[in-house]
C-alpha cells in the first residue's frame, strides 16, 4: 500500500512567510532569513516576546521587502546629501522616525549594531525622534540602514525633493481642523438638548449626526493617542497616553449606548472638544518647543575660528563662514573644522575624535580629510568641501566614547509616567465606583476627568526646560555647555584647580624681549616658520613679532607639549623651547624663557611677562569665599609664585614644573576627598581635563578646542566663572519650586475632578495648560537667574 508524503510547510516565527530551503533557528523557533532571526533575537533578550502573540502577522519579512522603494539611496548624490563622511571607514547619518513614541522604540533603535555587523552605534534623540547611526560605508550601505529601520518598523522621513513626506506638523493642523470642524457642528447639533426639547425626532436624528461626526474625532484626529495608548501597553511601558486613551473609549462607548438605546444624548460634544482641545495644546506646546530649541546646533556661536587664504592674505574666520572651495590653514593640534581635499604635502591626523582610536593616520597629498579629525604635523593647507555642518562638531563633543552620561531626565519621564498612570487609573476606577450608586453622569465625568486633567508631563518637563533655556542663555553669553546635565555636576564641585599658562594667563597680550645673537633675514625667517606651526601661546606671541608676508615651507615637524618644538627649514635643524628641550643645563632665572637654535646652536632666547586676565584675582577669591578649593598648576618653574601669593593670597595651593601626566595625577589625589574641576587652555592639558569631574576650556577665538572638555568659555567671560559656579548651584531651587507649581496642579485638579465638579473639555484645556505654564515659569525664572548672576542683555556675545 503505498504512502502520500505530506509536506509540512515551516514559518517563520517572525513574519509568517513559508521559510524557503534550511531555516534559521533560534530557541527552538525556525526563521526565514537572519534578519527575522536578529529581531526575535533582540525582543527575545528584552522579554518583548508578547509582541507576537497580538497578531497573526506581526513582524515584516526583510527578505520580502520590495527593493525598489529605496532604490534611489544607492545614487552618490543622494548619499553626499544625507551622509557625513568622518573617515574612509566610517560616516555619520541622521534619520527622522516619527513613529518613535516610548522607551522600548529607544532601546530597540539603539541596537542596530546587532542587526549589521557594519553598524557601530546608533543613539537616539527621543525629542526630536531622530536616530544618529554611525557606520562603515564600504560595509553597509544607507539603503541597507533605511531598509533595516523599515523592516523593524521605523519608516524614515527622508527630506528629499523627490521623496518628500508631509511633515508630521502639517498632519497634525489637518487633524485639528477635522476636529473643530466636527467639535463646531457637534455642538449645533446639540441645540435641542442644550434648550431642552423634548421633540423624540430631533433627537433621534441629531444624535446619530454627532455619532457619525465623532468617528472622524476619535479614529483620524484622535489615532495618535489610541495608537499610542496600544503600543505603550503592548511593549508594557505605561505612560499618560493610556489614561487619555481611555477617558475617549469610555466617552465613545457610553455615548453610542446611549444614543442607540434612546436613554440620553451621550457625551459627543465633551468627546469631541476634549480631543479638538488635547490637539491645540499638543499643537502650541509644540511649537514652543521648536521655538525655544535646546538641541545646541551653534549655527552662529560655536567658538572655533580657522584661518583662510583670501585674496593672498590670512584671516581668522568664524566657522560657520567657510565656504565650498575656501582654502583653508590648520595648524598642530588643531581640529579639522570642515571636510575637504588635502594641498599640501603629505600629512598625519588623528581622528580619535570621531572614532576613539587614537592612532594617527597619513594621509596622502590630494585625498579627502573629514571634519573632526586632529592634525598632529606641520601645518597644512585645505580646500572645503562643502559648508561647514556645526550641529555635527556638537554631535561629536557630546559622543557617547568620550562621556556616556545617563539621560537623568529621560529616566525620570518614564519612572513617573509609569507610576504615575497607574495610580490616576486607581483614582479614576475609585471615583467612577464612588459616584455610579448615586448619578451614572457624575461617575462618567469624574472617571474621564480624572484621566484627563491628571498629567506627569508637567514634571517631567521642569528639568530639561529650565535647563535647557539656561543652556541657551549661557551659549549667548560665550559659555558653551556640552549638555544640560553639567549644570548639574558643576553644582556639586567643591575644588578648582587652573592650568596657568593660556588659561589665566593672556595668549594675544603679552610682553616679550629677545636677548642673544641679533637675527639675519634667513634666520629671522626660520624660526618664525618653526613658531607658525604651534598653537601654543608662547610660539603664538613669538610667530606675531617676527611675523612676516613669506612662510617658509617644513618639514620633520615635531612637537612635545609644553616643551617645546622642532622642525627643518631650508635644509637647518631648527629648535625652539625650554632649556631642557634643547638639552642646555637647567634654567635657574626667574623668568619665562623660551630658546632658540639653529643647527644646535643657540642663538639667543625670548622673556616673556605674562598678563593676567582681568578679574582673575576677583574669581579666585569669590571661589574661596563661597567654600570651593582653588589650586594652580603650571609647567614653568616658579619664578611666578611671588608675584601670584601677592595676586592671590598664599593660601592657594601652587605647584610648578608639572608635565601634562603630574597634573593628571594631581587630579587623581584632590579626587580622593571632593569632585574637582579643572580650568585649562585644551593644548597640553586634555588629559587632566579629561580626568577631572568637570572639564572647562578657555578660548580666546582660536581653534583649540578639545572633546575633554565640558564647558567651553570664551576668555571674554572668564570674569564670569566663580557666578557660574553659583548660578548652577541656584539652578536646584528653580527645580524646586517648578514642582512645587506641578505638584499643587495635580492636587488641585484632581480634587475638582473626583468630585464630577469638572468637564471633561475643561480638564482638557487645563492638561496642556499645565504644561505650558511650567515652560514659562522655567523659561522666565532662568532668564532671570542667568541675567542676576551674569549681568543684562550687554553681555550677549554678538554673532
Amino acid at each position: 500500500m503505498a504512502t502520500n508524503k505530506v509536506e509540512v510547510k515551516l514559518l517563520c516565527k517572525h513574519c509568517s512567510d513559508p521559510i524557503p530551503g534550511a531555516p534559521f533557528t533560534y530557541k527552538e523557533e525556525v526563521f526565514c532569513c537572519m534578519g527575522c532571526k536578529t529581531v526575535y533575537e533582540v525582543l527575545d533578550q528584552n522579554n518583548l516576546c508578547d509582541y507576537y502573540d497580538l497578531a497573526d502577522q506581526p513582524g515584516f519579512s526583510l527578505r520580502s521587502k520590495t527593493k525598489e522603494q529605496y532604490e534611489y539611496l544607492d545614487e552618490q548624490i543622494i548619499i553626499d546629501r544625507l551622509v557625513s563622511p568622518i573617515s574612509p571607514s566610517l560616516a555619520l547619518v541622521i534619520l527622522t522616525l516619527p513613529q518613535i513614541h516610548c522607551s522600548s522604540c529607544v532601546w530597540l533603535l539603539e541596537k542596530l549594531y546587532k542587526f549589521h555587523e557594519g553598524i557601530f552605534s546608533s543613539k537616539v534623540d527621543f525629542m526630536r525622534k531622530e536616530v544618529e547611526i554611525r557606520y562603515n560605508p564600504s560595509s553597509v550601505s544607507l539603503r541597507r540602514i533605511v531598509e533595516t529601520l523599515d523592516m523593524l518598523g521605523y519608516k524614515p522621513q527622508i527630506d528629499i525633493e523627490q521623496k518628500q513626506d508631509r511633515s508630521h506638523d502639517e498632519k497634525l493642523k489637518i487633524k485639528i481642523g477635522v476636529a473643530g470642524f466636527s467639535f463646531g457642528n457637534i455642538m449645533l447639533f446639540s441645540f435641542p438638548e442644550y434648550l431642552g426639547l423634548e421633540d423624540a425626532y430631533f433627537k433621534l436624528w441629531f444624535g446619530y449626526l454627532n455619532l457619525a461626526l465623532s468617528l472622524p474625532v476619535v479614529f483620524y484626529a484622535g489615532s495618535d493617542y489610541l495608537v499610542q495608548a496600544w503600543y505603550s501597553l503592548k511593549f508594557k511601558t505605561y505612560n499618560i497616553n493610556i489614561p487619555l486613551a481611555l477617558g475617549i473609549v469610555v466617552m465613545l462607548l457610553t455615548s453610542i449606548y446611549q444614543v442607540t438605546t434612546g436613554t440620553g444624548a451621550g457625551y459627543i460634544d465633551s468627546l469631541s472638544g476634549l480631543v479638538f482641545f488635547l490637539l491645540i495644546g499638543k499643537w502650541y506646546q509644540q511649537r514652543s518647543y521648536h521655538y525655544l530649541s535646546f538641541e545646541r546646533d551653534y549655527r552662529s556661536y560655536f567658538p572655533i575660528s580657522t584661518t583662510r587664504f583670501q585674496n593672498g592674505q590670512m584671516a581668522e574666520v568664524s566657522i560657520e563662514n567657510i565656504n565650498e572651495g575656501d582654502e583653508l590653514l590648520i595648524k598642530n593640534n588643531q581640529i579639522i573644522p570642515v571636510d575637504g581635499i588635502l594641498v599640501s604635502d603629505n600629512t598625519s591626523i588623528d581622528y580619535s575624535f570621531v572614532t576613539g582610536e587614537e592612532n594617527a593616520i597619513v594621509v596622502l597629498q590630494g585625498e579627502k580629510i573629514f571634519a573632526g579629525g586632529k592634525l598632529r604635523d606641520r601645518s597644512m593647507t585645505m580646500v572645503a568641501s562643502r559648508k561647514v555642518k556645526n550641529s555635527y562638531l556638537v554631535s561629536l563633543w557630546n559622543d557617547a566614547a568620550f562621556h556616556r552620561n545617563e539621560d537623568v531626565y529621560q529616566t525620570l519621564t518614564d519612572r513617573l509616567s509609569r507610576y504615575f498612570t497607574l495610580a490616576i487609573l486607581l483614582v479614576a476606577l475609585a471615583g467612577f465606583v464612588h459616584w455610579v450608586p448615586a448619578s451614572f453622569d457624575k461617575a462618567i465625568k469624574a472617571f474621564t476627568s480624572v484621566l484627563i486633567v491628571a498629567c506627569p508631563c508637567a514634571i517631567a518637563l521642569t528639568g530639561p526646560f529650565l535647563y535647557g533655556n539656561m543652556l541657551r542663555l549661557l551659549s549667548r553669553r560665550g559659555i558653551f555647555l556640552r549638555n544640560s546635565q553639567v549644570i548639574d555636576k558643576a553644582a556639586g564641585i567643591r575644588h578648582l584647580v587652573f592650568d596657568k599658562t593660556g588659561t589665566v594667563t593672556t595668549q594675544l597680550e603679552k610682553e616679550l624681549y629677545y636677548h642673544g645673537k641679533v637675527f639675519t633675514d634667513e634666520e629671522r625667517r626660520m624660526v618664525h616658520a618653526l613658531a607658525f606651526q604651534s598653537v601654543h601661546p608662547l610660539s603664538m606671541a613669538i610667530e606675531k613679532t617676527l611675523r612676516d608676508s613669506i612662510i617658509e615651507e617644513v618639514s620633520n615637524f615635531y612637537e612635545v607639549d609644553g616643551k617645546g618644538v622642532s622642525c627643518i627649514c631650508r635644509g637647518h635643524l631648527v629648535k625652539m623651547g625650554s632649556a631642557a628641550f634643547l638639552g642646555l643645563p637647567l634654567d635657574t632665572s626667574q623668568e619665562t624663557r623660551v630658546q632658540i637654535a639653529i643647527d644646535n646652536k643657540v642663538l639667543g632666547y625670548f622673556v616673556f611677562r605674562n598678563q593676567y586676565r582681568d578679574g582673575f584675582a576677583k574669581v579666585v577669591t569669590d571661589l574661596r569665599s563661597s567654600g570651593m578649593g582653588v589650586s594652580l598648576l603650571s609647567g614653568d618653574n616658579d619664578k611666578e609664585r611671588q608675584r601670584l601669593e601677592i595676586l592671590l593670597g598664599s593660601e592657594v595651593e601652587m605647584r610648578f614644573n608639572h608635565d601634562p601626566h603630574q597634573k593628571m595625577h594631581y587630579i587623581q589625589s584632590l579626587q580622593q576627598k571632593n569632585k574637582v574641576a579643572m580650568v585649562g587652555d585644551g593644548l597640553n592639558d586634555s588629559g587632566a581635563l579629561k580626568q577631572s569631574d568637570l572639564g572647562i576650556v578657555v578660548t580666546e577665538g582660536t581653534n583649540n578646542f578639545t572633546p575633554a572638555s565640558d564647558i567651553i568659555f570664551k576668555a571674554e567671560q572668564f570674569s564670569d566663572l566663580a557666578s557660574f559656579f553659583q548660578l548652577s548651584r541656584n539652578a536646584h531651587l528653580l527645580i524646586g519650586g517648578a514642582y512645587l507649581i506641578a505638584v499643587l496642579y495635580n492636587v488641585i485638579g484632581l480634587n475638582y475632578a473626583i468630585r464630577a465638579e469638572l468637564s471633561p473639555v475643561v480638564a482638557a484645556i487645563l492638561m496642556p495648560l499645565s504644561s505650558l505654564t511650567i515652560v514659562g515659569y522655567t523659561v522666565l525664572s532662568s532668564g532671570i537667574l542667568v541675567r542676576r548672576m551674569l549681568g543684562g542683555m550687554t553681555k550677549i556675545i554678538k554673532n
